[in-house]
């Protein structure tokens, strides 16, 4: 969980992005499921790190995105789209 809640995400490694709640940097997760080998690519949402997620996304060759019912569709997110 983020924001503070206890927790924190697996590839939010560093310790400013464990203080503030958010993924800062990229980075890349591999595991299997099922058989079959996954490759997640956790990007920041926040929109001061934007360059980064726009770079991951445009090297991957498919894309997934999971969004915050709670927050929306954010205007950064509604960017993501045009690079997706």
């Amino acid at each position: 969980r983020k924001g503070g809640g206890g927790g924190g995400a697996t590839s939010d490694f560093m310790q400013i992005e464990q203080d503030r709640g958010i993924s800062i940097s990229s980075t890349a997760l591999q595991f299997e499921y099922d058989g079959k080998q996954i490759n997640l690519l956790d990007t920041p949402g926040h929109q001061d790190f934007s360059e980064d997620t726009y770079r991951t996304i445009a090297a991957a060759d498919n894309a997934v995105m999971l969004l915050d019912g709670a927050k929306g569709l954010e205007a950064q997110t509604l960017k993501l789209f045009d690079v997706v």
